[in-house]
């Protein structure tokens, strides 16, 4: 109730609900097998072929709302392509299959080039090393990575080269305004280091700190403007307490998916009658959301995307897929939790997991 504007306050709150309900929750409640997990992801990959498709026809820019913007774009293609990859490597799927996901991965990297977004070449050598590092046969995918990274490259449009190499300039114009809107940030934090400025209001209050910190006159003002990207949007509007819950947000997601990968791992050596064997796809799909989530944490550097659907439902994701994986430990977390309703006095139908 502090915060300047109370409006946007609400709004983000509204929106922050609206994919509780519709992305997180029905994420993890309804995605409760392993099939239901396959298909999903299947369809998944091909929901971002068809924007990939629609922003090589239409200029880099994406389907609707903020995909339409060639940044968004590509952290939302950049999240997708480990799905693909991985799904690639799954031992349960045919040929046919597994051809059709390098065509989609194909794709989705032209979208990203067409895009010419910078913040979104980050991501895609983020998630290039994230795939490296999760996976079992790090020379050959190392070399699978090669051979498109080549392709890629002999293919890029006249100029891409030259548009990217501006990432080091110096005196470049978007660059100098990043950095510029983030200080604004850091000082917003440090005057409001518990509780931050509140949320969505970074663009209400900013050219209140610009009077008073700013030192940037090559263009005008920002009141009114994003901080361009998600950790400069967390920090100053939530401080010390909401970064810490994002935060250990994050921690639990990545615990969780290491103890997918750990568990799957060990059950596909056991089938297999010997200690190496090739992943389970449940254990792929672990592995795919660790590296989406480098995605999303690479590119969104420079994108304010706290308030964009990604992270949130990815948390469902990681749910459904840990609820898939250890049926066991979320069954004695409900046995757990109807004792202590019934020691409480509650009865036995006092709390019941959602």
């Amino acid at each position: 109730m502090w915060a300047t504007n109370l409006f946007w306050v609400a709004e983000y709150t509204k929106i922050l609900a609206a994919f509780l309900v519709a992305a997180t929750l029905p994420a993890a409640g309804l995605l409760q097998d392993r099939r239901k997990l396959s298909v999903f992801f299947s369809f998944w990959v091909l929901i971002h072929v068809f924007v990939a498709w629609v922003s090589i026809t239409n200029e880099g820019r994406g389907t609707g709302s903020f995909l339409v913007d060639e940044n968004d774009m590509s952290l939302a293609i950049n999240m997708a392509i480990p799905y693909a990859y991985f799904l690639m490597q799954s031992r349960e799927r045919g040929t046919l299959f597994k051809l059709c996901m390098f065509l989609a991965i194909c794709l989705m990297l032209t979208s990203i080039v067409f895009s010419d977004s910078r913040g979104g070449l980050v991501g895609t050598f983020a998630v290039t090393a994230g795939i490296l590092l999760t996976t079992k046969h790090r020379i050959r995918n190392a070399i699978f990575v090669a051979v498109i990274a080549t392709v890629a490259y002999l293919s890029v449009p006249e100029g891409y080269v030259d548009e990217m190499q501006t990432m080091a300039d110096e005196e470049d114009a978007t660059r100098v305004e990043r950095l510029y809107s983030w200080r604004l940030g850091w000082h917003m934090f440090l005057e409001n280091p518990i509780l931050g400025v509140g949320v969505g209001n970074y663009p209400w209050v900013v050219a209140d700190y610009e009077a008073r910190y700013g030192h940037y006159t090559g263009r005008r003002g920002l009141g009114g403007r994003v901080s361009h990207s998600l950790y400069f949007t967390l920090i100053p509007e939530y401080g010390l307490v909401g970064t810490t819950l994002f935060a250990v947000m994050t921690g639990m997601m990545v615990f969780r998916l290491f103890s997918v990968i750990r568990r799957e791992d060990k059950l596909a050596a056991e089938q297999a009658g010997k200690k190496r064997a090739p992943p389970t796809e449940a254990g792929l799909l672990a592995r795919a959301m660790l590296v989406s989530m480098l995605g999303l944490f690479s590119s969104g550097a420079f994108i304010s995307v706290l308030y964009y659907p990604h992270f949130w439902y990815l948390i469902g994701f990681v749910l459904a897929l840990y609820y898939v994986t250890h049926p066991e430990a979320v069954k004695k977390t409900a046995v757990d939790r109807r004792r202590m309703a019934t020691q409480q006095g509650l009865g036995p139908g006092g709390s019941t997991p959602a």
